[in-house]
């Protein structure tokens, strides 16, 4: 876990067209739900179908944190939490704000 502050390494670099100086959002992941009104127009065989592709929503993440960008490699970078309202885990998700 990382929190405002403490340096983490992100798994995009320069040929991401990620530069020094770029500011990014650190987002939790969204949860994922089954679409139950859409289920339940459907016919039998289709049920089966989905039941066993598991077609679920994702629901959007929430942002609980802000990083900058101090050192580029070629395929990771290294960045500063500069704010945060939760700790950071390894599951997090760094987006574009």
């Amino acid at each position: 876990m990382a929190s405002q502050l403490d340096t983490v390494v992100i798994n995009l670099g320069i040929r991401d067209n990620l530069a020094i100086g770029d500011v990014l959002s650190i987002q939790q992941a969204g949860g994922s739900m089954v679409d139950e009104v859409e289920r339940s127009r459907m016919t039998l065989q289709q049920r089966f179908r989905t039941m066993f592709k598991r077609d679920q929503m994702q629901m959007p993440g929430k942002e609980i944190g802000t990083l900058l960008v101090y050192k580029t490699f070629e395929q990771m970078s290294y960045a500063v939490i500069i704010s945060s309202t939760e700790p950071a885990t390894l599951n997090n998700l760094v987006v574009s704000p």
